[in-house]
């Protein structure tokens, strides 16, 4: 039989503040990883690598860890790591509004049932 894991008080809403930096940092670094791409475009690998926006997604990336360990004390993590699909949602509407990429409708139709996909395991842990 496994054994069971406790949580610091999963009821809590400020727990799920852990979850929202999680997704905050995890979209924040894609875009600024994209930025030290654009930034590095025909130059090597360390052109990229050698731009403030890598710096800065490494250092997202640290926050994440760090938020994504205490939104697991919190939260199972059947429960915390639906949410992160939600990166996916914010990083295309990053690529449009921000990069100006082209995204399709059969995209936007993708995410909308991703969303609602994670709204609907939000609100089935709370009955």
């Amino acid at each position: 039989m496994p054994e069971m894991y406790t949580h610091q008080n999963p009821g809590s809403r400020m727990s799920f503040i852990w979850i929202l930096l999680s997704v905050f940092f995890a979209t924040c670094a894609s875009m600024f990883n994209k930025k030290a791409a654009l930034l590095g475009k025909g130059g090597g690998i360390l052109t990229s690598l050698l731009t403030p926006w890598y710096l800065a997604a490494l250092v997202c990336l640290v926050l994440l860890a760090c938020a994504w360990i205490m939104a697991l004390r919190y939260h199972p993590l059947s429960f915390a790591y639906p949410f992160m699909s939600s990166v996916r949602g914010f990083v295309l509407f990053g690529a449009w509004y921000i990069f100006h990429e082209q995204v399709y409708t059969h995209e936007i139709v993708g995410m909308g049932i991703l969303m609602a996909g994670i709204m609907l395991i939000g609100v089935s842990r709370r009955s």
